[in-house]
This record gives structure tokens, C-alpha cells and sequence, in this order.
């Protein structure tokens, strides 16, 4: 029998298989923090603050699991942490991902 994936999970990993189809590494729920996370800035537009490129231009992915936060809805979110190609590491919260295109499908 498979277990069963939480709707909000299963969405989130969709997401994630769906960035950087040639990235190097993606190991977004390692238990480690990766070095490349302590240099991120907060991006408030869920794009790179450098380059502007989306998350699916990222190289490589870390979502902060160990420290989730409430929002005023009761919702968990969590940091997701992304590492440009261009070489910027940014963050974002998950709860501000904008909401998927039939064009990004």
C-alpha cells in the first residue's frame, strides 16, 4: 500500500520536480542547511532579486522544514530557499508562491 501524500505537499513537490531540469543538485529536504543558504536574500516577487528569473531557473533548491511559521490563517509555511544561475541565492515563503499557469504546465 503507498502512503498517502498531504494535497499541500504533493503540490509543493510537483513544483519542485518541475525547477531546473538540468540543475546540479537538488536536494530540497535535506535535514542539513547548505552553505549556499547563509548569502540568500528575501525575494518579495518569488523571482531572483538579481536577475529576475523564476525558481525554475534555480540550480539549487533547500526548503527549511525544521522551522515552519503560522501564518494569521493557520497555515504552515516555510522558507523556500533557491540558488540562481546567475549565482544569488534567494528565499521566499511558500505561502507567496504565485499560483500555476496552464502556460507553465
Amino acid at each position: 500500500m503507498l502512503p498517502l501524500i498531504h494535497p499541500s505537499r504533493l503540490r509543493l513537490l510537483n513544483a519542485i520536480a518541475k525547477i531546473g531540469k538540468n540543475a546540479a543538485v537538488i536536494d530540497a529536504f535535506s535535514a542539513e542547511q547548505p552553505p549556499w543558504v547563509k548569502t540568500a536574500r528575501h525575494s518579495l516577487t518569488f523571482t531572483c532579486p538579481v536577475c529576475e528569473a523564476s525558481p525554475r531557473a534555480a540550480v539549487r533548491v533547500w526548503i527549511n522544514r525544521r522551522s515552519p511559521v503560522y501564518g494569521s490563517d493557520g497555515r504552515r509555511k516555510w522558507q523556500e530557499f533557491y540558488h540562481c544561475s546567475c549565482g544569488c541565492s534567494w528565499w521566499s515563503w511558500s505561502s507567496d508562491r504565485p499560483a500555476p499557469s496552464t502556460e507553465e504546465s
